[in-house]
């Protein structure tokens, strides 16, 4: 019963000194310049893409009227079949992403930057006739590189521009 207590009061000591050394965590993945443009950016779209408008809307908040900043979104999709069959039909196809994105200062009136990123992804179509599989995998494919497009720009920002001037 002894040696129980012993274990107990460790265990307590143990989890509470755990519990206080971790209080200050900051996690990696901070966003400060992306906080800057959270609810003060206005989103314009060239080529619209639903999944990119509802993904961005989500990290920058919804549009305001006299914004503080303005970012541009041109993207630009690539559909290649990279493997085909004998009877032609496509077997694994290639979605390719190319956005140009352009952010404004609309209070100076300048722009703070201007870059373009690729990202592709792949899926495998599951039959040359119509198949729910095929439309999932595509659509699956497309969110994720929108998806690792959108982060590499935001980590973009975040790495070069943490001031957000001109």
């Amino acid at each position: 019963m002894l040696q129980y207590n012993i274990y107990k009061k460790a265990f307590l000591i143990l989890f509470l000194l755990i519990l206080c050394s971790c209080a200050n965590w900051e996690f990696v993945y901070s966003n400060h310049s992306l906080d800057k443009l959270k609810d003060k950016t206005t989103l314009n779209f060239i080529n619209n893409n639903s999944y990119a408008l509802s993904y961005l809307t989500k990290l920058v908040g919804e549009e305001k009227k006299n914004a503080d900043f303005e970012l541009t979104i041109n993207l630009q999709e690539n559909i290649t079949n990279i493997i085909t069959k004998n009877n032609q039909t496509a077997n694994t196809i290639q979605i390719e992403y190319l956005i140009y994105y352009t952010l404004k200062n609309n209070n100076e009136k300048c722009e703070i930057l201007n870059k373009q990123i690729l990202t592709k992804s792949s899926y495998n179509s599951k039959s040359s006739g119509y198949s729910f599989g095929s439309d999932v995998a595509k659509n699956d494919a497309e969110e994720t590189a929108i998806k690792q497009n959108i982060n590499i720009f935001i980590e973009y920002i975040d790495a070069f521009y943490g001031e957000l001037k001109c």
